[in-house]
């Protein structure tokens, strides 16, 4: 069982990770991941290519293609537990995922603190037919007022998968806001491919951080705050839309959860460039808060 994106137990997204899964089939792994009931569980098997190693991962409802915190989990596991040779400070790997291999480095220090880091390549693909901001206001039980415009454009971006990404003007109004599904179904279901409204603010409860991000939707129950790695390739993809981000290399801190609750923070490296795919780094650290077995179904 590990907590990712935080250094402190029983914070961060929570998933599980089973390390030697060969014999285990696709039926097996979902009947294991609805069971567990957490937002994801991946199943780790090896390859013939050094350093390289195949993930399955799995929500209850599914199995996922990609997963950006379920790649820090397993990075964790690999290290922690000696499936990956750790012989210096900062040690490569490949996860491959159903999107393809993932390039991950997992960084150990002298205290034993892991941080690990993913990197992929991406042309985000943008659409600027969106609902107008009253309608995302009933979306999403707010005011039209606090559906913000002054820098950031609501947008609708797709790399894996396509994203609703809405700018709003506090942390409150990223806290506060509940999905309305009848409002959804009327301005955005018959017109849109995605299925989730990534909400984000330029405020947060930590001063550190550049954004404050929660994820809502149809699939999503109202007190849920899932995980948001796998939407930041489609982050980064939707910042270097706006005319102020130039080329270049940005860095920036962007966290969900709240301070009471279970905080995530997620160091992003957005490498822009024009025209072509965008090179983008998600990396945090991880901790393992339990070890076990499960009977196999």
């Amino acid at each position: 069982m590990v907590d990712v994106f935080t250094d402190s137990a029983f914070s961060g997204a929570q998933l599980a990770v089973f390390p030697e899964s060969e014999a285990l089939d696709n039926g097996q792994m979902q009947l294991i991941a609805r069971e567990l009931n957490l937002s994801e569980t991946v199943f780790i098997s090896t390859c013939d290519q050094a350093q390289t190693f195949r993930l399955r991962i799995f929500s209850p409802l599914g199995q996922r293609n990609f997963s950006g915190h379920a790649t820090i989990a397993a990075g964790l596991v690999l290290g922690k537990y000696g499936q990956v040779e750790l012989s210096a400070e900062h040690t490569e790997v490949s996860l491959i995922q159903n999107t393809g291999p993932i390039s991950a480095v997992i960084s150990v220090n002298a205290d034993a603190r892991f941080f690990i880091q993913f990197s992929c390549r991406a042309q985000a693909v943008t659409d600027r037919f969106v609902p107008g901001n009253a309608q995302l206001a009933d979306m999403l039980s707010l005011q039209e007022g606090e559906i913000s415009n002054s820098r950031y454009n609501t947008l609708l971006v797709a790399c894996e998968q396509p994203y609703l990404i809405v700018p709003v003007k506090s942390f409150q109004s990223v806290r506060g806001a509940v999905f309305n599904l009848k409002e959804w179904s009327t301005a955005v279901a018959p017109i849109s491919p995605a299925s989730e409204i990534l909400l984000f603010a330029t405020k947060s409860d930590l001063p550190e951080s550049n954004f404050h991000a929660r994820l809502v939707g149809p699939q999503i129950g109202v007190d849920e705050d899932p995980p948001i790695a796998t939407a930041m390739p489609t982050f980064a993809g939707y910042l270097s839309a706006h005319e102020h981000i130039n080329q270049g290399t940005y860095s920036f801190t962007i966290d969900r959860g709240t301070l009471t609750t279970r905080k995530s923070v997620l160091n992003v490296e957005l490498i822009n460039q024009p025209g072509k795919e965008n090179e983008i780094r998600v990396g945090g650290p991880a901790v393992v808060v339990g070890e076990g077995s499960i009977v196999a179904p």
